[in-house]
């Protein structure tokens, strides 16, 4: 009999109607590779998902069991990690075959470790960017840290996506024989990414930008934790032509709006929301731009990367993993518009400068694909669970 591999992670809170959907699932970017690495071992495999009636679904890309976790991104949300514990617990009595557990983000892995180490599985932890990291507050760097430390006991394997959580987690002690490994995140498909077609003067006649503009482009949500602010508080220190694409939707949209109207920039500002033809936007930008306070492995980067555009974004973990300084963009601190400023305004007056660096980046990016990122995954898989690698 086939040995059983769970995959279980964080999820959003959805619609009621999606909620109780009996839709097929189709495999998202964030599982593929481990279920891409399970599959490929010849490993049974189960998913947990928010759905009420999970055990009746099917997937579109493997022959995939699902189950009910009610695992969602709330740590305060006691009820539902009392729930979700139940509902694994529940899982692994009824499925005995599921011998490894791949846990991901916060409550997934908690409740990951805790069922693995109660029912005595196999478990695999990949950390998408510890809560403790460098210049992170207080509690993260006491509390968060402590649990990670303790949980690594539970721990065969953790998988981290950046060398700062790398060098965090080979100081944890887990369980007898554990291994750290690094694994440059879940992987962006590059071919993807190539020969987008668009039509520059449409796209910006359909943005209301005009013509002879020059762009940045930000991709993300409206939240403090992107600080979307630093590259508002930027635009009013730069050429007048310049403008600010933003894709994405959060809490301080209307903050945002407020703050571009009190420096006069409201006009180069374009809060675009959700977008589906981001790929598009990229296109017809000139840079990327990124002010983000945390990340673990940000896929905005590789994307923009992969497009070809200069980076000015945040020297924070994983950004420094992507963007080399002065050959593929700046690294700032995220607070620092001014400097955000003028590497901006450097960019716009070299075209040589930006075009060399595009290229770097499009270069480098390629350490990070999918196919990269899998075959890393098979190997980790191989040597944890079969000690073949």
């Amino acid at each position: 009999m086939k040995k059983g591999f769970l995959f279980i992670a964080n999820g959003r809170v959805v619609p009621e109607k999606q909620e109780l959907s009996l839709s097929p699932i189709k495999t998202g970017s964030f599982e593929a590779p481990s279920l891409y690495a399970a599959n490929r071992l010849g490993l049974k495999l189960y998913m947990g998902i928010n759905r009420v009636y999970a055990d009746q679904l099917k997937g579109l890309d493997y022959d995939i069991k699902f189950y009910n976790q009610h695992i969602y991104r709330n740590i305060f949300g006691f009820k539902d990690i009392v729930i979700g514990y139940r509902n694994l617990c529940r899982f692994l009595d009824s499925h005995p075959d599921v011998e490894v557990i791949h846990c991901n983000t916060p409550i997934g892995g908690v409740l990951g470790r805790l069922c693995g180490h109660k029912y005595g599985k196999t478990v695999i932890y990949t950390a998408h960017g510890f809560h403790f990291f460098k210049g992170a507050p207080f509690v993260n760097r006491t509390l968060f840290k402590w649990i990670e430390e303790w949980m690594a006991h539970y721990t065969d394997a953790i998988i981290t996506i950046n060398e700062e959580d790398y060098e965090a987690a080979q100081k944890m002690h887990l369980k007898s024989g554990g291994k750290v490994y690094y694994v440059p995140g879940v992987g962006v498909d590059i071919k993807s990414y190539e020969n987008v077609a668009v039509d520059k003067v449409l796209k910006f006649k359909e943005l209301g930008i005009p013509e002879n503009a020059r762009v940045g482009i930000v991709v993300g949500d409206l939240n403090d934790n992107k600080n979307v602010k630093t590259i508002v508080r930027a635009l009013s220190k730069t050429q007048e032509y310049f403008h600010v694409i933003i894709c994405g939707l959060g809490p301080n949209e209307t903050s945002l709006k407020k703050l571009a109207e009190d420096l006069k920039v409201e006009h180069r500002v374009h809060f675009l929301g959700f977008r589906k033809d981001v790929k598009e936007l990229y296109a017809v930008s000139d840079m990327f731009l990124f002010a983000s306070k945390r990340e673990g492995l940000p896929r905005s980067t590789m994307e923009a990367m992969c497009m070809g555009l200069p980076c000015i974004v945040s020297r924070i973990r994983g950004n420094v993993d992507l963007v080399d300084e002065k050959l593929g963009g700046y690294l700032l601190a995220p607070s620092d518009f001014d400097g955000y400023a003028d590497a901006i305004n450097r960019v716009l007056n070299d075209y040589r400068l930006a075009q060399n660096m595009g290229a770097y980046n499009k270069s480098k990016v390629e350490r990070f694909s999918i196919d990269v990122v899998r075959e890393q995954m098979v190997e980790v898989f191989s040597d944890v669970i079969y000690g073949k690698y």
